[in-house]
């Protein structure tokens, strides 16, 4: 019964497991080259998002720096354009003439 078994394992099953073996070899070889592709383009990818996110990380920070510095100019700022709006008023606007 023994001798059955390993004989039908010898004749059937390790022919099977070997064009198994030999195809999966295969498919690991042939898509080898896009994996190391896709390896490459995705550590590229990373460090340029990396240096994106710092750069505008930092443009960030020294957005909200200056607008916090120019927040305490911003009253006069409206003096200024409400000064602006009275002389205009005040002055009557020049209008262009037709020739």
């Amino acid at each position: 019964m023994i001798e059955l078994l390993l004989f039908g394992f010898c004749v059937l099953l390790l022919p099977i497991v070997v064009v198994a073996a030999a195809l999966k070899l295969a498919a690991f070889a042939l898509f080898l080259p896009f994996r190391v592709l896709g390896l490459a383009l995705r550590l590229a990818t990373g460090v340029v998002g990396l240096v994106f996110k710092i750069l505008f990380g930092a443009l960030g920070v020294v957005g909200v720096v200056l607008f916090a510095l120019m927040l305490p100019l911003l009253p006069l700022l409206l003096l200024g354009a409400g000064l602006v709006a009275a002389v205009k008023t005040i002055a009557g606007g020049t209008s262009l003439q037709p020739a």
